[in-house]
């Protein structure tokens, strides 16, 4: 594949599992396999669709670190107080996720990636 552009990837993974091989176990990053990318990215990327994979052990392009880039301390989610959570409320499409991929049909190359998730703001009846 022709083409080179900087990627940043950041998640969480459980302490243990980068303990079980803690230089050979397998990074990788791809596109999910459904039978639309499939069909799409198979000839390119082989059967696991797999972008790009390297070992933890690779210093050079690895980086383990305790927190995201850029971040004091770790996600917190809002937990609701029991009057909160004790009154039901009907939810509508709270969030949206989206994962765009901009294909040029002619290479069969992924020109951009993109992945959105939207939050709505969700209100109380009279607050």
């Amino acid at each position: 594949m022709a083409g080179w552009a900087e990627l940043f990837a950041s998640f969480y993974v459980p302490q243990w599992i980068t303990c079980l091989e803690p230089h050979n176990a397998a990074v990788l990053f791809g596109i999910q396999n459904a039978p639309q990318t499939s069909r799409t990215f198979t000839d390119h990327l082989g059967l696991d669709l797999n972008i790009y994979e390297t070992r933890l052990g690779n210093e050079e392009n690895v980086y383990v670190t305790r927190l995201f880039p850029n971040q004091s301390g770790r996600p917190r989610i809002h937990r609701l107080s029991n009057s909160e959570a004790a009154t039901p409320k009907t939810v509508r499409h709270p969030f949206s996720t989206t994962i765009k991929a901009v294909v040029n049909v002619q290479t069969v190359r992924i020109t951009a990636l993109t992945g959105r998730v939207d939050l709505q703001t969700l209100f109380r009846e009279g607050a």
